[in-house]
C-alpha cells in the first residue's frame, strides 16, 4: 500500500508539473483494490485511472506517461508496475454550429445573464461516440442549488442535482430542435 501510495502522489505530479494550464486535463484515481485483510500486509494493489484530456494526442501522451511513471517509482521500491490501457472514451469535441445553435436556445430559455460560454472542460464521457458520428455539442445546466450548501463536482458522491434544472434542460432543447427544423 505504501508503493501504491508513492504511485498515486507521483502521478498527479504529471497534471501539475507535466501539463500545460492552457490544454485541461485529468487523471483520476478512482479505485484502489489491495489486500484480503485490515492485519495482512497486501502483496499486490491495483489502481483505475480514468484520463481526460482536450486532446486525443495529449491523452496518449498522459497514458504513456502513468505507465512510465508508475514502472519507475514501483522499481525504485524493489517492485512491479503493469499497465494496462483500457479504452475509454475519446475526447468530447463539440461542433462549433451545433454550439452557437444550443446557446441561442439556452439565452432564450434563461436569458443572457444566466448562460456562460465555458472554457474548455475535459468531459470523458460516451456522447463523444456520437458526436464522431452526427454534429453535436456537450452544455450544462446549471444543475447545482448553492442556496441549499456547497455544491459537489459530478461524480462525487454528494452531488444532488437540483431537479428544477432539468425544465432548463428540456427548453433549451426544444428550442435547438425547432431551430434546427425550421
Amino acid at each position: 500500500m505504501v508503493i501504491t501510495a508513492q504511485v498515486i502522489l507521483a502521478l498527479q505530479s504529471i497534471i501539475s508539473r507535466e501539463t500545460s494550464p492552457f490544454s485541461p486535463a485529468v487523471i483520476t484515481i478512482g479505485r484502489v483494490t489491495a489486500g484480503t485483510a485490515f492485519n495482512v500486509i497486501a502483496d499486490s494493489a491495483e489502481c483505475s485511472a480514468p484520463t481526460r484530456a482536450i486532446d486525443a494526442s495529449e491523452r496518449e501522451r498522459l497514458l504513456k506517461r502513468i505507465a512510465e511513471v508508475a514502472t519507475a517509482v514501483a522499481s525504485g521500491y524493489g517492485a512491479e508496475a503493469t499497465f494496462q490501457h483500457i479504452a475509454g472514451c475519446p475526447p468530447v469535441v463539440s461542433d462549433v454550429a451545433t454550439a452557437e445553435l444550443v446557446h441561442r436556445a439556452a439565452t432564450a430559455t434563461v436569458g443572457e445573464d444566466h448562460v456562460d460560454i465555458a472554457v474548455p472542460i475535459t468531459v470523458g464521457d460516451d456522447v463523444a461516440c456520437f458526436l464522431q458520428r452526427a454534429p453535436g455539442c456537450y452544455f450544462l445546466v446549471g444543475a447545482g442549488h448553492p442556496e441549499r450548501g456547497p455544491v459537489a463536482p459530478h461524480h462525487s458522491a454528494f452531488f444532488d442535482i437540483d431537479e428544477a434544472a432539468l425544465p432548463v434542460g428540456v427548453e433549451t432543447l426544444v428550442r435547438a430542435s425547432l431551430d434546427v427544423l425550421g
